[in-house]
């Protein structure tokens, strides 16, 4: 759990959760909390943040359900115990937590929360949800491309957290806020926020043929990345999955509309190589798709960071320009760049207004 609670922290400090406010009842106070009145009840509350801006995205319209997976923290192989659905409506709002009310759980037992959004019709579920199983068991899978069948499809918008709770905890602060009943009984409640998984990728090309139609090119994605396993880390795979993604005619560049969702490159130990790397082509059409004409060979090396391959992060937009020489495809040598940005910020190259 040492990736996941590096995970929880990290986001933590992203969002920037709001100070408890000064609260004060009889002789129980916000920095002396032994004389409060017993604890009879505990809250969670599943709140969505933009992974790029910081902004809560709870209510908006990209945020259609959540999923919550409580795993056991009182073993070494944390466990699912059980798991329920948040519908829209009761997204940021406090809800009771299902195993304190039936008694699963007691004061100073550690539960982890694995807290989804968005994976209703998404991405493929893997299995059923069966008690016993094990956080790092696989979850989630890529789906076949429901036009081109021998492609898979690009996951959607998918969120994301990881939440320790342990039960009951009142002096070390283990909990987000607390409140007070109509009666003055002492509530405790936990937030879940989460956050955008999967990572975006956007393509830009220049230097094809003046005036060129694009729905005569497209752009294929192959990644060895199959999903996620219930602690949100993207899960290896034995052969490349391919994906065809479109683009469109932009200011005489062939371009993705829009950034598409991936799962992230897998980087367990901070570097990108040709096992993990994120491989490109460009092809344009012809009367079949044997005889599609690959007009880069092979997009890998590039010329940023750290390392020499395409990498896709988590929470952030690979965005990758591909130039061909100014006499067009075939004619030299391609040049690849490539520049990361926050979720769904699109780089401006220096040669679009050119």
């Amino acid at each position: 759990m040492v990736r996941m609670r590096h995970r929880i922290a990290r986001l933590f400090a992203i969002l920037a959760l709001p100070a408890m406010a000064a609260t004060t009842m009889g002789g129980c106070i916000k920095d002396d909390l032994e004389d409060c009145p017993p604890v009879i009840e505990e809250y969670m509350i599943v709140t969505a943040y933009d992974s790029g801006s910081g902004a809560d995205i709870t209510i908006s319209q990209r945020v259609v359900d959540g999923s919550l997976f409580f795993f056991d923290g009182r073993n070494q192989v944390d466990t699912l115990m059980e798991y329920i659905s948040v519908d829209k409506s009761a997204l940021g709002k406090l809800k009771p937590i299902p195993l304190l009310q039936n008694g699963r759980v007691a004061p100073g037992d550690t539960v982890f929360i694995s807290a989804w959004g968005n994976i209703e019709g998404n991405i493929h579920v893997i299995g059923t949800y069966d008690i016993g199983q094990y956080i790092a068991d696989p979850f989630l899978n890529i789906m076949t491309d429901t036009v081109y069948t021998e492609y898979y499809q690009c996951p959607g918008e998918i969120l994301f957290g990881m939440r320790e709770i342990v039960f009951g905890e009142i002096q070390d602060r283990r909990y987000d806020r607390y409140e007070f009943s109509e009666t003055g009984e002492l509530r405790l409640v936990h937030e879940i926020p989460i956050t955008q998984l999967n990572a975006m990728l956007s393509i830009q090309v220049e230097d094809l043929p003046e005036g060129f139609n694009a729905d005569d090119y497209y752009f294929e994605v192959k990644k060895q990345n199959n999903g996620y396993n219930y602690e949100g880390a993207p899960l290896s795979g034995d052969t490349l999955r391919e994906m065809r993604l479109s683009g469109v005619n932009q200011n005489g560049y062939f371009m993705t509309s829009d950034p598409y969702n991936f799962v992230p490159t897998i980087d367990s130990d901070g570097t990108i190589d040709d096992n993990s790397a994120t491989v490109l082509h460009l092809f344009r059409s012809t009367n079949t798709r044997a005889e599609d004409i690959d007009l880069t060979g092979e997009v890998l090396k590039t010329t940023y960071g750290e390392g020499d391959y395409i990498g896709l992060y988590s929470g952030k937009t690979t965005n990758v320009r591909i130039r061909f020489p100014e006499d067009g495809p075939g004619t030299g040598e391609i040049q690849v760049d490539v520049q990361i940005t926050p979720w769904g910020q699109v780089y401006q190259w220096e040669t679009w207004n050119k």
